[in-house]
């Protein structure tokens, strides 16, 4: 019996069997209520009682981007040397110190400050979690595994931004910072139960040589791998665009719609219910279309809702195009992540998961830098239709130029001994 079968052997096929990845879906689930309530309460306090502008709310999201521009990469060096589960639960009781600490704030920079902080822990955590899923699913059930877990996490998405709404206009933003914290604790308590052998990891002290000789491996590796390259670099022209959308949804619902706070959280519960359609349909989907049609298919479609949501002056069509914006984030994501996991070796998983969402993240900052300037020239709608025709036109190139690549659609099979030159099975169309 071969190395990669006994590795495999502990990665039990059905998802609802495996015990390690329910303890991580529940953990994540109670810290997505929790996140989301954290956020309503941000946009509450910048907004309505420090009567900030929503650009303001913008830069607010533009602090949680910018540490991912140097931090990303160094921390994926950490997450191949640190046992993953240990990372994901500091960082866990970390941030929920840190919003313990959010309803004694009284300022827009203290807000700022906290945020990054928050975010430069989270860049350790997002890539140990997509590092560790191939250690505790089968490979075979990774595309479901990641669609079954961006359902239910959307699914709070779709009761916690409007009930966090009411709950902070009723009794205070400080209230939504206390449960998010709380969430942050009980989901570090539910990973300590995760038991999994963890692949790929090299012990040993991290000296500062150590991280740079890691640095330009993890680089080497990206570079040298075209689906990682690739995916890599798609993902960076498309968040080149969309980026921008996250800063001047805002403005546009309040400026220009006239929406007030209970609206704003309406706004975000119908994108997490379209993100529930979405995460559904990409595992539908993912059983009769490749991962590339998935993907870049998602990101041309986004383009058209996009600029429909710039010319729209209705509020019953806008959360229309809301509900289709949010299907478009789990179609892109779902299968990319899912295919990095199947192509990364262990060893790496945490440099190339931590680059590449360094990459995407440094695209959304470059976005959301120049969105609000564009928006003073030309109007928000203007901007929001521009942005609409760059992703119509990327997609589909993106398309294109992946059709070489190999995204792992067909599902691994072991050779038997009556049959040792089985096939590893049959590609999916597109």
């Amino acid at each position: 019996m071969t190395d990669e079968v006994k590795a495999e052997r502990p990665r039990t096929r059905g998802l609802l069997t495996n015990h390690n990845f329910l303890i991580i879906w529940a953990a994540q689930f109670v810290s997505r209520f929790g996140d989301s309530l954290a956020y309503m309460g941000f946009v509450f306090f910048i907004l309505y009682r420090l009567n900030g502008s929503a650009l303001a709310v913008g830069q607010m999201m533009l602090a949680a981007s910018i540490p991912s521009l140097f931090l990303g990469p160094v921390a994926g060096v950490f997450v191949d040397r640190w046992p993953r589960r240990l990372v994901m639960i500091v960082s866990d009781v970390l941030r929920g110190i840190l919003f313990l600490i959010a309803p004694f704030l009284t300022a827009l920079w203290q807000i700022y400050l906290l945020v990054f902080a928050a975010t430069i822990v989270s860049r350790f955590f997002a890539p140990a979690r997509q590092a560790l899923m191939p250690d505790i699913v089968h490979r075979d059930d990774l595309l479901q595994a990641n669609s079954f877990s961006e359902t239910t996490y959307q699914f709070l998405g779709v009761l916690a931004p409007a009930a966090g709404a009411a709950l902070v206009a009723a009794v205070g933003y400080q209230l939504a910072f206390i449960g998010n914290a709380i969430s942050f604790f009980v989901s570090a308590a539910a990973i300590l139960f995760v038991r999994a052998h963890e692949s790929g990891l090299k012990a040993g002290k991290t000296s500062v040589r150590d991280v740079v000789d890691g640095l330009k491996s993890g680089m080497a590796f990206i570079a040298k791998e075209p689906l990682v390259r690739y995916v890599a670099g798609a993902g960076f022209f498309i968040m080149l665009g969309a980026g921008s959308v996250n800063i001047l949804f805002l403005p546009f619902f309040r400026d220009v719609l006239g929406w007030d706070i209970k609206q704003l959280g309406l706004a975000e519960s119908v994108i997490a219910v379209g993100a529930i359609m979405g995460a559904m349909l990409a595992g539908i989907l993912g059983r009769r279309l490749s991962s590339r049609t998935i993907s870049f298919g998602s990101v041309a479609y986004v383009g058209v809702v996009i600029f429909l949501l710039g010319l729209n002056r209705s509020m019953f069509w806008a959360f229309v195009i809301l509900l289709f914006i949010g299907l478009t984030n789990p179609l892109l994501s779902i299968p990319l992540v899912t295919a990095l996991q199947k192509k990364v070796p262990a060893e790496m998983r945490g440099r190339v998961f931590s680059t590449f969402g360094s990459l995407t993240e440094s695209a959304a900052v470059l976005s959301m830098a120049a969105g609000p300037s564009l928006a003073e020239l030309v109007g928000v709608r203007a901007v929001m239709m521009g942005v609409g025709v760059y992703e119509m036109i990327t997609g589909p190139i993106a398309w294109a130029f992946a059709g070489k690549l190999d995204f792992g659609d067909r599902p691994a099979v072991t050779p038997t001994a009556a049959d040792p030159g089985a096939p590893a099975g049959q590609g999916k169309a597109g």
